[in-house]
């Protein structure tokens, strides 16, 4: 099985960027017959109508004739910019979105193809991948706003997620409990993907007290954990625009790492137990 993986499009309609991206994805499926196309969130900007994830989700329909299985990433549940509940995103508009474009949610449902499991989901955090120290408090993470050398630092999903009187950590607790009641039982061949990341290191970025700020909302170790439990053979994720790479048992960890003004990408072949990753900068 060879699969495309992306994340961190952020695809906005006839954005001159965006447009580029999707050449460079034309170009990929020219060179590359796939079996799976894989999103890890981040997939388009969150606007009223839904039309920048409605042109992104038709363009690959059109280019990949294969299934494509996405998840939500934090821009996307952005709910307080249209009006609309994150926990409505997740649980209601997105599953719609799928079902009209005849692609697979991930955070409902997994996907079985040539003899592999391949789950996710958007997963959320709860703090744990970040570091407090003389400059960083735990009242940092949990307002999004640390001032450091005079500057403010934000986290602006603070401003725009909203998920009613649910705290961040019981939110990703959810996830994370939902992830394993899709896999619980499966024995080989999986494969997973979210959108945070599954421990400090694999941000992509250097220790530093910036990074143990930002590190709060990267991602939980909740996810290291699913791999210590579960046989998962390789883990994709994204939402730091950095690469990264990491291993935690038998799994294989990669963060895309794709950019607002770059296009990353990995193509897994399971039979040669290969990741090639590329990136293509505008």
């Amino acid at each position: 099985m060879i699969s495309l993986v992306l994340s961190d499009l952020h695809h906005i309609k006839e954005s001159p960027v965006s447009c580029k991206k999707k050449r460079a994805i034309t170009s990929l499926s020219h060179r590359n017959k796939f079996d799976l196309v894989l999103l890890c969130g981040d997939n388009a900007e969150l606007i009223n109508d839904l039309s920048n994830h409605e042109d992104l989700f038709g363009f690959l329909k059109k280019t990949f004739e294969c299934p494509i299985g996405f998840i939500p990433g934090n821009h996307e549940l952005w709910g307080k910019v249209i009006s609309v509940s994150s926990e409505k995103l997740l649980y209601e508009i997105f599953p719609r979105v799928a079902e009209l474009m005849e692609m697979k949610y991930l955070e409902s449902s997994n996907i079985i193809l040539d003899g592999w499991t391949i789950a996710g989901t958007y997963g959320h955090y709860d703090y744990s991948l970040g570091r407090t120290g003389k400059a960083v408090r735990l009242e940092n993470f949990k307002t999004g706003k640390l001032v450091l050398n005079g500057k403010e630092n934000t986290w602006n999903d603070h401003e725009y997620m909203d998920w009613g009187k649910k705290k961040n950590e019981e939110v990703c607790t959810e996830l994370a409990k939902g992830l394993e009641k899709r896999i619980k039982g499966i024995e080989k061949n999986l494969i997973v993907i979210t959108h945070g990341a599954p421990g400090y290191e694999l941000s992509g970025y250097p220790s530093s007290t910036i990074q143990d700020f930002l590190g709060a909302f990267t991602g939980s170790e909740k996810f290291a954990q699913i791999c210590e439990k579960y046989p998962v053979s390789y883990y994709f994720f994204g939402h730091t625009h950095s690469t990264a790479k990491g291993k935690i048992n038998n799994a294989t960890l990669v963060n895309v790492g794709s950019d607002y003004k770059n296009l990353a990408y990995c193509i897994l072949d399971t039979e040669k137990k290969e990741i090639n990753a590329g990136t293509v900068g505008f």
